[in-house]
């Protein structure tokens, strides 16, 4: 049996040594941007907050000036009524997207062997682990492009067939004499098998991600034949493997809330020196002359962006502990179960 409190007072104990003892800031902004890379710290907001004030306001305004309406019914065609537009959009804009996802996907791949090349050896490095790393790292993104590929084509299935039977039920032509109970009852095996699907892809994700890369690092295979030592050692396992995966979605929902509480107190005191910049900013405005105000602002995001960005990135270094973690649970977790990939007991020139 899987002593997951030792190693959960082990992965605590092995990140204070990693990231407090001693503290050092430089090597925090490195592991910040390996983890980063790595996938373990996300960036986001919850966006639509402007677009649904500015959708309000253009409603009441419309409706209160119907001059404005007529106005704006003889402006231009908008994006998607465009078809310049759109040829443009798809033939570069799409096409850019795509090369940025993928060079992501790529950097993605080789920074998750950085960060536990990192976590092991107790170092900030990644200038010589990139390269070192290059055989593992690209084969690691190219198995994960076409299992991507491979579940985008099985998720679509259920979704295809389900809107078939919707449409086949009348549904699109009338759902309001089909009913919510008819829909709910067509839609509900398309929709359980989308949910199995989502589910077995979180778990394929979670082994190739958290244990067969463990592999792939220490047996310097590619990802087919380390994916399938790792399911060789997880058969038979797989009490323990669904104990890992509530005990991981667990700790990450109580790492999320330390994450935000931590973030929420950051912006509480850098709140009161931004009040301060903000209305000697404001007063400086008003203090110059008026031909001096586009000069002014410009000097002022010039001299402000940079600490900002660097505030930013700041507050992301806050969620590190938690990232170094959530993955050195793992990574013991695995060394439990296979002491042959326990990279803490490995000597590190092996590493």
């Amino acid at each position: 049996m899987i002593p997951y409190g030792q190693i959960i007072n082990g992965s605590i104990e092995r990140t204070g040594l990693i990231l407090f003892k001693p503290f050092r800031f430089k090597k925090w902004l490195i592991l910040t941007f390996v983890a980063l890379m790595a996938g373990y710290l996300s960036v986001g907001s919850g966006g639509g907050g402007n677009y649904r004030t500015a959708k309000k306001a253009h409603a009441q305004g419309t409706s209160a000036n119907p001059i404005n309406q007529s106005q704006d019914l003889s402006k231009p065609a908008g994006f998607g009524q465009d078809p310049a537009k759109l040829r443009l959009f798809l033939l570069i804009g799409v096409p850019a997207i795509l090369v940025f996802i993928v060079l992501l996907s790529w950097l993605n791949a080789r920074f998750v062997f950085i960060f536990i090349d990192n976590l092991v050896n107790d170092h900030a490095q990644i200038r010589g682990l990139f390269a070192r790393f290059k055989a593992i790292g690209n084969s690691f993104f190219l198995f994960n492009l076409g299992l991507s590929a491979v579940i985008m084509v099985a998720m679509s299935l259920p979704i295809g067939l389900g809107w078939l039977a919707l449409k086949n039920a009348g549904v699109f032509a009338n759902p309001a004499a089909a009913g919510f109970k008819k829909i709910f009852f067509i839609g509900l095996p398309y929709g359980l098998c989308l949910l199995g699907l989502l589910l077995a892809a979180g778990v394929l994700g979670f082994i190739l991600r958290e244990l067969t890369s463990v592999v792939m690092l220490k047996d310097a295979l590619k990802t087919w034949a380390a994916l399938r030592k790792t399911l060789a050692i997880l058969r038979g396992q797989a009490k323990e493997l669904a104990k890992c995966l509530l005990l991981y979605v667990g700790l990450g929902i109580c790492c999320a809330v330390l994450e935000f509480l931590a973030s929420i107190l950051a912006l509480l005191i850098l709140l009161l020196p931004a009040i301060v910049l903000g209305v000697a900013g404001f007063f400086l405005y008003k203090a110059v002359p008026a031909a001096l105000h586009g000069p002014l602002v410009v000097t002022g995001l010039v001299i402000l962006v940079p600490p900002l960005l660097f505030i930013f990135y700041c507050l992301i270094c806050l969620r590190l502990p938690f990232a170094v973690f959530m993955r050195l649970f793992t990574l013991k977790w695995f060394g439990m179960l296979a002491p042959q990939y326990d990279l803490f007991v490995i000597p590190q020139k092996t590493i």
